[in-house]
């Protein structure tokens, strides 16, 4: 924790973060504690090169799911992420430089929808993390250049 009170976290997992005020004649001390899970993320690279000045990424979702995650874009910017069931707006983002990304995603992110239009900019999914994944149909259908890197498998649930 540094003087602010920020507290960085390198790794993920369980920790418990206690914090204690002293007392004084007044007052007695106060002693408080949080338990802060941070999940693994869900990683994939993406590459902008000859993108021909198109250096935006739409990650294309199901409308049929509800979602409530974070995603680092890899360039210093993250975003919460919110829809509920039946809305259809994708999570997108700009950059000013096109070149090799990768995005992380933490949290409630229940599908990835390429269909048939895919993707050539999706290069590999490094992790699958601790996302659950509620549906797969057509997820990396037409991702002509993905690569599977991930070590780790996917959480799936029954839906699929």
């Amino acid at each position: 924790m540094n003087t602010s009170g920020y507290v960085t976290i390198v790794g993920t997992g369980a920790t418990t973060i206690t914090a204690t005020k002293a007392g004084d004649d007044n007052y007695n001390s106060i002693t408080d504690s949080y338990i802060l899970t941070v999940e693994r993320p869900f990683i994939t690279t993406w590459d902008f090169v000859g993108a021909a000045g198109s250096y935006s990424v739409t990650i294309p979702t199901r409308s049929n799911w509800a979602y409530d995650c974070y995603i680092d874009w890899g360039d210093n910017s993250v975003e919460h992420y919110t829809r509920n069931s039946g809305l259809s707006t994708n999570p997108s983002h700009e950059y000013t430089i096109g070149n090799e990304k990768i995005i992380k995603i933490y949290g409630t992110f229940p599908a990835i929808y390429f269909g048939s239009a895919g993707s050539t900019d999706i290069k590999s999914i490094d992790q699958w993390g601790d996302v659950v994944w509620e549906d797969f149909y057509s997820a990396f259908s037409g991702c002509t250049n993905l690569q599977m890197k991930a070590t780790d498998i996917p959480i799936i649930t029954n839906n699929i």
